[in-house]
């Protein structure tokens, strides 16, 4: 029982005084009276709290679903009706028109424990995990249903704007279509067909200008389907004077380099005038840089490719510990199958160790230099030793593919080539049984190339197609005893700085691990009789940056106009100076051991990036990343006109949007804004070239919902599968209904008992006036 009124039961404090009046009196019949007034006072009261019982039943309503329809351009105006018998279907619209927000479309409409059903090609969905992840909290599943859409094709154009005469220019005609065949695809340059072809995808165009001025530059695809419009793309370029740079160091390739985009001016030393030059490179560090502050704070750029920092730069020199890194490692693999008859068992142990080791190299000190090789009588590069960077993957394919090969462990030549390779300085890691060729009577030995020896075409065709060269013939003691040879070698003419380590493999019986004692013993390392001592308790400067001054490099994820344009920096960076990033820098660039090799700031309204690795002409970033080194030179250099007298920018646009033009003067017919500059917003009357002032030509495309075309196969089937949906054909709707979870509504009742204590209180009220009258006490 619940009361609806609870406070109404207050009023029973108003029988406190017909308590104590019936109490005190002596007559009976007045006590009578009081305790009937006292009774009905209390029923009235409790009649006001409105006592009730609560009462309830459960009802099953129709089956439920939510159909979300993206009307969007991109759908071709499709419309696909959702009628499954028994299920009550809500129809919601999630984009329309030139307008398709599908994410938050999506995210919006999600309710708990709901079914939905979408058809949309997921065209503009930039992050489906956000989706998955709000309809799995509500355990809501979406499935999809996939119209066929009518035939469709597009054409769109990609390439740079501002140019300088003489570059080489790439213009790219991406097609898009329904039914993903071959479409004739035409390339128009200031009028003149340059190019016509069938393609599907891409059609890549070079071209170079040397008239400055605009040009005019159109992609047409042949498609008779429903819109006409998207099958022309138009895009204009403007070719520019070269931006003058200022390079103060001595010339060098880098200087060739640039002089294909830039006006190069090179100098021993800063002039006073900089207010020409769109950006400095510095190769060398000036003897003040005072001169550059105010040349920075005027919205220009700076590069430098010296050594050390200065207070320009977005990085400050730091006190480092000048010992080595950790050293260098060569790991060679004994593949052999002598007398010991190492079994299969071993070479997958072998297998495993190298595979361990890659990959926690990789993982913990990606900047490890390591050679890897295998070798029986003779020695086979796997990989030559360079940072090991992101080259694990390939690694661990080409150790899959060992296997073992007839022969006998030569192991000095395992020894004296792993030494070459590690230039003098490392560790060496020798994986083998250890079984002595001398056994078999085996007593010298020479080194053999692929030019003369072609016996060993199992390892050579499946893993080092351009063959293995071992180098020129060697001999180093004969009739002696092997094992002392390898001895005698590692005493005489191993390096002071290498040191040898061994790992014996195979079974108990055929393991040498005594000779692998002395090796190692010799070698002043340290011998492990199991792969399993060799985890436990691995020597502590086993992996790390390679040699002091070089080590790995990849971009961080700091997002950068750099960086953008640059897919996976992956270089091999070396005389990194010791500096670190200020607070206000960034660094696009930085080795494994975070230490900054390319790092950028504003200083002022200026742009400064900074190379703390390689040398003064970035030979290696130039042979390794190129379109890094050019694009942080562009990014200094910045908008090639600012130093023009124009300064109006038109900036070209597509349906429905409005053409915005700008200026930093006051001219006719534009308003002045916040900020000092002037603004106005034009909406062209068609589609195409068009001029501004009879000067600057810019275009007006197709409205980019016609661009891309078709389902969106991966993001449709990643939704329905990780929510528990489904792709549906139109004629398996129905299939849904078993998977659809009825809804239930719950409708709530109340069983008053006011009227009852109502009747009872008059009831009462009767029986004390019928008492009084009878007694003669009215």
């Amino acid at each position: 029982m619940i009361l609806q009124n609870p406070l109404m039961v207050l009023l029973t404090l108003l029988s406190i005084p017909l308590v104590v009046r019936a109490y005190r009196t002596e007559k009976l019949e007045w006590r009578i009276v009081g305790v009937l007034n006292i009774a009905t006072l209390l029923l009235l009261s409790l009649a006001a709290a409105s006592p009730a019982v609560q009462t309830q039943a459960d009802t099953v309503s129709d089956k439920e679903l939510v159909y979300l329809t993206d009307n969007s351009n991109s759908m071709l105006n499709i419309s696909e009706q959702v009628d499954i018998e028994g299920v009550s279907v809500q129809r919601k619209i999630i984009g329309s028109g030139n307008s398709s927000d599908l994410e938050s479309s999506l995210i919006n409409s999600v309710r708990t424990n709901q079914t939905y059903i979408v058809k949309s090609d997921m065209r503009g969905i930039d992050n489906p995990q956000r989706i998955i992840d709000v309809y799995e909290n509500h355990n809501s599943s979406i499935y999809f249903v996939k119209p066929e859409l009518p035939k469709e094709t597009s054409v769109s154009l990609e390439g740079p704007s501002t140019t300088v005469p003489g570059a080489e220019n790439s213009f790219t005609a991406t097609i898009s279509s329904i039914d993903d065949l071959q479409k004739e695809v035409s390339v128009f340059i200031d009028g003149e067909e340059v190019t016509s072809k069938k393609v599907r995808g891409e059609l890549t165009v070079n071209q170079e200008f040397t008239d400055e001025g605009y040009h005019r530059i159109e992609a047409r695809v042949e498609s008779d389907d429903r819109y006409s419009s998207n099958n022309r793309y138009y895009k204009s370029v403007r070719v520019v004077e070269k931006p003058e740079i200022l390079v103060i160091g001595e010339s060098g390739k880098l200087q060739e380099k640039l002089s294909e985009f830039y006006d190069v001016t090179t100098k021993d030393s800063l002039p006073e005038d900089l207010s020409r030059y769109h950006s400095v490179l510095l190769k060398e560090k000036p003897v003040s840089s005072e001169e550059l502050k105010p040349y920075l704070t005027q919205g220009n750029g700076l590069v430098y490719t010296g050594n050390g920092a200065m207070d320009v730069l977005p990085v400050k020199t730091v006190e480092t510990d000048q010992s080595t890194n950790n050293p260098a490692l060569a790991v060679a693999l004994d593949i052999s199958k002598a007398k010991s008859g190492i079994n299969k068992i071993d070479i997958d142990t072998s297998r495993s160790f190298a595979f361990s080791l890659v990959k926690n190299l990789g993982e913990q000190y990606p900047g490890t230099k390591l050679g890897l090789a295998a070798y029986t009588d003779f020695y086979s590069g796997i990989s030559a030793s360079s940072p090991l960077g992101t080259k694990s993957d390939r690694l661990s394919k080409k150790i899959a593919r060992l296997n073992l090969i007839s022969g006998q462990e030569y192991h000095q030549l395992a020894i004296h080539q792993s030494t070459e390779n590690l230039n003098g300085s490392g560790n060496i890691l020798l994986v083998t049984d250890g079984e002595i060729p001398s056994d078999r009577g085996v007593y010298s030995w020479s080194f053999r190339s692929n030019q003369n020896n072609k016996v060993r075409t199992s390892i050579e065709e499946d893993l080092y197609p351009d063959g293995y060269n071992i180098g020129k013939s060697f001999s180093y003691g004969s009739s002696i005893n092997y094992r002392e040879n390898v001895i005698q070698y590692i005493d005489d003419r191993l390096d002071e700085d290498v040191q040898l380590f061994t790992v014996a493999v195979g079974d108990d019986k055929s393991k040498n691990t005594e000779f692998l004692e002395e090796l190692a013993d010799h070698g002043g390392g340290k011998a492990y009789a199991t792969v399993e001592e060799f985890y436990q308790n691995p020597p502590q400067d086993i992996g790390g940056g390679g040699y002091r001054g070089e080590s790995y490099a990849t971009e961080t994820e700091m997002p950068h106009p750099v960086t953008s344009s640059v897919e996976n920096v992956d270089v091999a960076a070396t005389k990194i100076d010791d500096v670190e990033v200020k607070p206000t820098g960034k660094a696009l660039v930085e080795t494994s051991s975070e230490r900054p090799v390319l790092s950028t700031w504003r200083y002022g309204l200026g742009r400064v990036a900074a190379y703390s690795a390689g040398d003064q002409d970035l030979s290696g970033f130039l042979n390794q990343e190129p379109k890094l080194v050019s694009s942080s030179i562009s990014w200094a250099v910045g908008d090639p006109l600012r130093k023009d007298n124009e300064t109006l920018e038109v900036t070209s646009a597509r349906y429905p949007d409005e053409v915005e033009v700008s200026s930093d003067r006051k001219l006719e017919s534009l308003t002045r804004k916040a900020g000092g500059t002037y603004e106005t917003e034009i909406k062209p009357d068609s589609l195409g070239f068009h001029r501004y002032r009879n000067r600057h030509i810019y275009t007006y495309n197709y409205n980019s919902e016609l661009e891309n075309l078709g389902y969106r196969d991966e993001v449709i089937r990643s939704l329905a599968e990780q929510t528990g949906g489904r792709v549906l054909k139109a004629q398996d709707l129905g299939s849904i209904k078993s998977e659809i979870t009825p809804s239930t509504s719950r409708t709530v009742d109340y069983r008053s008992f006011t009227p009852h204590l109502l009747v009872v209180a008059l009831i009462l009220f009767l029986s004390q006036v019928g008492y009084r009258k009878r007694m003669g006490l009215i």
